[in-house]
C-alpha cells in the first residue's frame, strides 16, 4: 500500500474507509500532511488497517462514558449533538502480532461539503486553521510540549459522506478527568505540564484556551512521563511577558506581572500558588526579577530568552531543598513548596 494512504475501519460501520492527505496552501504556506512514523519506521505495517475508537467529545470524557450507547459511527446521535459545535474525538491503533501497538489521536469530522453555512464545512475549516497554526507556529515544540501533528487527510465513505480527519502523536490522558487525584498526580507531573505551556509561550505562541473548565487540554501520558499541552483551534502568536519561571511559589497568583494571563491561569489551575502576599512583593520573585533585570543590562547582546535561561539556572544554584523546607542558601530565607529544579 503506497505510504501517502491510511486505512482506518471505524468501529460499528462493518467498512473499511482509505485516507488521502490533504494539501492546501494557506498563509504563505504550502500545507501537506507528515508521513505517519509508522510507514517511515516500520514499512510492514503500512499493510495493516487502524481501528478506531468510540467517539468522545472535546470536554475530557473517556471513550467508555458513551460506549454503552454507541450504536456505530454512522448513527445520526453523534452528529445531531445540539450541544456539539466541535469535531468528534477518537484514537486510532493497529495491532499487529510481534510489534508494539502503535496509537494515534484523531479529530473527526463527518459530512463534511461545500456550504459554508453547514456544520461540517465550518469544523473543517477549524481542523484546517489548527494545521496551519501548528505549522506555522509550533514546529520547534511539536514531540515535546505538544503532540505532533501529521497533518489532515480525508475519505468518501458510504456511512458519513466526506470525513475529513486531523491525524496527531497520542499524548496521553487528561489531567483534569484521569490524572489529577490519582497517583500520578505528584507535583512532579504538575510541574511538567506547566514547563510544557511554558516552553510555548517561549516558542511565541499561546493556546488561548487554559482556563477552569478546559483542563481537557493538559494530557499526561505516565508511560513516558510526558506532558502536552492540546487543542489550538484558539491559538495565536504571544510575545509572553514573563520574568519568571511557572513554578509554585508561597504567594498568591494575581493578574500582571510577573506573569502573562494564561500562564497566571494555569498556576492557579495546579494549585501553584500560597496563602502570603502578592508575588510583586515576594522575596523570591523579587531576587529573580532583579538578577534578570541585572543580567540583561550587563549582558545587552544576550536574547531575552537567554536571560531568562540565566535566571533559571540562577534559581537552581541559589535554592535548595533542605528538610521540609527550601532555603536560599546565602540569605537563609524559607519557601513552602518543594524543589522543583532537580
Amino acid at each position: 500500500m503506497p505510504t501517502d494512504l491510511l486505512l482506518i475501519s471505524f468501529v460499528g460501520t462493518g467498512k473499511q474507509s482509505t485516507f488521502r492527505p490533504i494539501t492546501f496552501h494557506e498563509e504563505d504556506l504550502d500545507f501537506h500532511a507528515t508521513e505517519l512514523p509508522t510507514f517511515v519506521d516500520n514499512p510492514e505495517l503500512s499493510l495493516g488497517t487502524f481501528v478506531s475508537s468510540t467517539p468522545y467529545t472535546g470536554n475530557g470524557l473517556p471513550p467508555s462514558h458513551l460506549s454503552k450507547d454507541f450504536l456505530g459511527w454512522n448513527s445520526p446521535h453523534y452528529w445531531e449533538d445540539p450541544f456539539s459545535d466541535s469535531a468528534l474525538f477518537a484514537h486510532i491503533s493497529l495491532v499487529r502480532e510481534g510489534h508494539l501497538t502503535i496509537h494515534f489521536a484523531i479529530k473527526v469530522v463527518l459530512h463534511v461539503d461545500d456550504d459554508p453555512r453547514s456544520r461540517g464545512f465550518n469544523v473543517y475549516e477549524v481542523l484546517r486553521r489548527e494545521a496551519v497554526f501548528y505549522a506555522h507556529c509550533l514546529p520547534t515544540v511539536q514531540g515535546d510540549a505538544v503532540p505532533r501533528h501529521y497533518g489532515v487527510w480525508e475519505a468518501n465513505t458510504s456511512w458519513a459522506g466526506h470525513v475529513v480527519i486531523s491525524v496527531m502523536e497520542f499524548s496521553g490522558w487528561s489531567w483534569d478527568r484521569q490524572i489529577r487525584g490519582t497517583k500520578h498526580d505528584t507535583p512532579e507531573t504538575r510541574m511538567k505540564i506547566a514547563r510544557a505551556l511554558q516552553k510555548i509561550h517561549d516558542a511565541g505562541a499561546e493556546n488561548g484556551q487554559i482556563e477552569p473548565g478546559y483542563e481537557h487540554h493538559l494530557l499526561y501520558d505516565w508511560r513516558s512521563g510526558k506532558a502536552r499541552i492540546v487543542d489550538f483551534t484558539h491559538g495565536h502568536t504571544h510575545t509572553c511577558e514573563r520574568q519568571v519561571p511557572l513554578k509554585p511559589y508561597r504567594a498568591q497568583f494575581r493578574f500582571g506581572p510577573p506573569f502573562c494571563g494564561e500562564l497566571t491561569r494555569l498556576g492557579r489551575i495546579l494549585g501553584f500558588d500560597g496563602p502570603h502576599t502578592f508575588l510583586t512583593e515576594d522575596a523570591e520573585v523579587l531576587d529573580a526579577i532583579t538578577f534578570l533585570k541585572k543580567y540583561l543590562e550587563e549582558h545587552p547582546a544576550v536574547s531575552r530568552q537567554e536571560a531568562l535561561d540565566a535566571q533559571e539556572k540562577y534559581l537552581k544554584d541559589e535554592w535548595r531543598l533542605v528538610g521540609p523546607e527550601v532555603r536560599r542558601l546565602e540569605s537563609g530565607r524559607c519557601m513552602d513548596y518543594e524543589d522543583f529544579f532537580k
